[in-house]
């Protein structure tokens, strides 16, 4: 089994424990060492990073409605906005009730299809990927139908499209993917595979039916890159965003207001609140986000075809340098 840092970090966390248990015969700040470095070590993982980061942020939006909510209770003009409640009895109190809860029946609307979208737009991203790393391995299967000898010229024609289907793959699972210039020279790459694809000779009935299986693959590959492409692009639109955020603002806006008959809304809730809200914010961004942050769309499917054109730009290699 492969020992990875998460595997030292869980070591070193229960090493430390050990350490404490031990003591006075282990002075305490080595237990308080190990302890630290196992910490650091975790939160060093790029896993650990995303998923801490993930609750930190939401705790940290937390927190500051917490200490708001606190601020403004001691505030003196706070004893009128309660005395103010106190003379409009019910009312008041069943006017705030009714906003909160249209403003809550509203945002639940709306947050339910934002997560909706971004959730469809996430699994037609896999879906996608899936079926064009299937046309691209596939495209290398029927190639060696059209490879003939080494004095022919399409033994190096196949091989070097295999080459293009290759850097196909290997632009899709490149880090820096999401940029723009790479999908531009995967699109360079599509354009060279329909013209070295157009070079092949067709010596024979069985070469035609290969080729037109190609053409037919290649047909296909263009297609999903074009959906995938635009499913990449797919944003929630802006106005829905801002509108999410002003209604999260009514949602926990009216929480700060004394509450008439009845005590006043503990600070915890509120800060409850904060988390639950800004942990949704960012949640939908990273569905929105693709190949950054935890809900990351999944390129195995590449990972695996890219594995098997290499095996056969390797066998290719062998048989040409044998027929040569």
């Amino acid at each position: 089994m492969k020992v990875s840092g998460v595997h030292l970090a869980i070591l070193g966390g229960i090493g430390s424990v050990v350490l404490f248990s031990l003591e006075p015969d282990v002075p305490r700040w080595i237990g308080f060492a190990t302890f630290t470095f196992s910490l650091l070590l975790l939160l060093y993982q790029p896993i650990v990073r995303t998923i801490a980061l993930r609750f930190v942020v939401p705790t940290a939006v937390g927190l500051i409605f917490f200490f708001a909510y606190d601020s403004i209770h001691k505030l003196p003009e706070m004893e009128v906005v309660r005395s103010a409640f106190a003379a409009e009895g019910s009312q008041l109190d069943l006017m705030v009730e009714i906003f909160s809860g249209m403003v809550s029946n509203i945002y639940a609307l709306l947050v339910a299809f934002l997560v909706f979208k971004s959730m469809q737009d996430h699994d037609s991203i896999n879906i996608t990927l899936r079926d064009e790393a299937l046309r691209l391995e596939s495209m290398s299967q029927i190639l060696p139908y059209l490879h003939d000898d080494g004095g022919q010229t399409n033994s190096q024609r196949v091989l070097y499209i295999h080459g293009l289907l290759m850097r196909y793959a290997d632009n899709v699972l490149s880090e820096r993917f999401r940029v723009s210039g790479h999908m531009l020279e995967n699109m360079n790459i599509v354009n060279e595979l329909s013209e070295r694809l157009g070079q092949l000779k067709i010596l024979d009935e069985n070469d035609r039916v290969a080729f037109d299986q190609l053409i037919s693959r290649m047909d296909d590959l263009m297609a999903l890159r074009s959906h995938r492409i635009s499913y990449m692009m797919s944003k929630p639109s802006p106005f829905m965003v801002l509108m999410l955020v002003v209604l999260s603002l009514f949602v926990i806006g009216p929480l700060y207001l004394p509450v008439v008959n009845g005590e006043v809304v503990s600070p915890f809730f509120v800060a409850c609140m904060g988390f639950a809200l800004s942990f949704l914010f960012l949640m939908m961004v990273d569905m929105s986000s693709h190949f950054s942050g935890y809900w990351q769309v999944d390129r195995k499917p590449f990972r695996e075809s890219r594995n098997q054109i290499l095996a056969r730009i390797e066998r290719l290699k062998v048989e040409i340098s044998k027929e040569i």
